[in-house]
């Protein structure tokens, strides 16, 4: 595609490309299967991306739980007491 347009391109300083010279750029696209493969493999990494944003959050000790539902507990039972 650069390679086109530097060929199409006119001018000194700047570069210019007519508008229907740029409409005659033939722009390579997969075919519809491949197109389906590459989708699949983005929704197949958005998920692994996810999973791996959640697992610090299910992967909490038992130390931690038992800390923060002590803390929980405390911040509930002094907050009634006054």
């Amino acid at each position: 595609f650069r390679n086109q347009i530097e060929m199409l391109a006119q001018g000194i300083s700047r570069f210019n490309i007519s508008k229907g010279k740029v409409m005659e750029i033939e722009v390579p696209v997969p075919d519809k299967g491949e197109q389906a493969r590459i989708g699949r493999l983005f929704v197949n990494l958005d998920s692994l991306i996810t999973l791996h944003q959640r697992k610090p959050d299910q992967l909490a000790t038992p130390v931690n739980q038992k800390r923060d539902f002590r803390g929980k507990l405390v911040s509930s039972t002094t907050s009634g007491s006054t």
